[in-house]
């Protein structure tokens, strides 16, 4: 890759790593175990999951995904982003704190846009 090819590209790669392991990794994994643990049915997905796979899951598993997996994955991802601002760099942490706001706002913005086509919006 031509980063390499400058003197940044370790330094460089060094801040994606460290922010895609102590804080984005984290916090989807944090979002999904929140998503299929409260916000949908996840009776119908046990359900689901049962019928499909040789491995039965029941109230162990439900457990895990709903309580004991988000405190677990939190408590990482609050000392990940502890130990980033205590011991990182300035110039690392102003380019992780960038790409949390692109990686926040910018979903946000295209789901704002309006379609190009009217079309789209409707229900066949």
């Amino acid at each position: 890759s031509s980063i390499f090819a400058t003197g940044a590209g370790s330094l460089i790669l060094g801040v994606f790593d460290a922010f895609l392991n102590n804080f984005a990794l984290l916090f989807a994994v944090l979002l999904e175990c929140i998503i299929f643990g409260w916000i949908y049915d996840f009776d119908e997905l046990i359900t689901t999951l049962n019928e499909n796979s040789r491995i039965k899951v029941g109230k162990t598993w439900k457990a895990v995904i709903k309580c004991i997996l988000p405190i677990c994955i939190f408590g990482l991802w609050i000392q990940g982003i502890y130990s980033t601002l205590s011991t990182g760099d300035p110039v690392s942490i102003t380019i992780m704190a960038i790409l949390t706001v692109v990686i926040i706002v910018v979903p946000f913005i295209f789901t704002k846009l309006p379609a190009k086509n009217k079309d789209f919006y409707k229900i066949q």
